[in-house]
């Protein structure tokens, strides 16, 4: 018989809106800005990258690493150059980068029994929304975190996620 890991307090949904914290704020502004890119509102698109570069700081996950902070100025480098299909694709493969990230993080939260996993699986399924647009189911999380690698849902270039 299989023993699901994972307590139902450690599955629960987070939700994604009213933003509450400052990293809710922000993937709130990264969901806004991928949204106003797929729909080629360029000027919005360029309002939202200026809102998210200011709230970020040297101290936080997105600018402590030069490979994100690379993606992340491509991302304004497109924006300023009026070039939306590239600052969509540079956009997923920060967004896919750092999930990468908040999986390896979740997945060592949960095996060495840490008391944060619990928050570490609720950044990783608002991370998810930042990202695609929509809330991934508990078995995608679950699998994203316990087999460390798998292919995102929903995501329509086939590229799968390795932690």
């Amino acid at each position: 018989m299989f023993i699901n890991p994972l307590s139902s307090a450690q599955l629960a949904s987070p939700t994604p809106s009213p933003a509450t914290s400052r990293r809710q704020q922000e993937d709130l502004l990264a969901r806004q800005l991928a949204e106003d890119i797929k729909s080629g509102d360029l000027k919005a698109a360029q309002q939202d990258y200026a809102k998210l570069s200011s709230m970020s700081s040297s101290t936080d996950d997105l600018f402590s690493n030069p490979k994100f902070q690379a993606l992340f100025q491509a991302v304004g480098h497109d924006l300023q150059n009026g070039d939306l299909a590239a600052a969509r694709q540079d956009g997923l493969s920060l967004g896919k980068q750092f999930l990468t990230q908040e999986i390896k993080m979740a997945y060592n939260d949960y095996k060495t029994g840490d008391a944060n996993f619990a928050q570490s699986f609720a950044t990783l399924q608002r991370d998810y929304w930042a990202v695609y647009g929509k809330m991934p189911s508990i078995g995608d999380l679950r699998s994203m975190v316990l087999g460390q690698s798998t292919q995102a849902p929903g995501n329509s270039t086939g590229t799968d996620i390795q932690a």
